[in-house]
C-alpha cells in the first residue's frame, strides 16, 4: 500500500507511517502518521532536522494520540486508505 515512485528512504517512512497507524488503531494514514513515520527513523535530513527542532516520536505519539485517540490496534492485513492531504 506504500505509493510508487518514491524513494528508499521515503518508502521506509511510509512504511514506518503504517505501522504507526495500525498500532494507534487508525483506520487511515493521514499527516500525522508520516510525521511519526519520519520520527521513527534513524537517519535522513528529515529526521535530522525534526531532531534539531527537539522533536521527538514519543512526544509527536502522544499529540497524536491527544488530538486524535487511540483504538486497538487495527489487524496487520486491513488496508488503509491516505487522506487527500497524506
Amino acid at each position: 500500500m506504500v505509493p510508487e515512485g518514491l524513494d528508499e528512504a521515503a518508502n521506509r517512512a511510509v512504511n514506518r507511517a503504517l505501522r504507526e497507524a495500525h498500532e494507534l488503531g487508525h483506520a487511515y494514514v493521514g499527516t500525522e502518521h508520516l510525521l511519526l513515520g519520519l520520527l521513527a527513523g534513524t537517519d535522513g535530513v528529515a529526521v535530522q532536522a525534526l531532531s534539531g527542532a527537539r522533536a521527538t516520536i514519543e512526544g509527536a505519539r502522544a499529540k497524536v494520540t491527544e488530538a486524535v485517540g487511540r483504538n486497538e490496534p487495527v489487524s496487520a492485513g486491513v488496508g488503509l486508505e491516505y487522506t487527500a492531504r497524506a
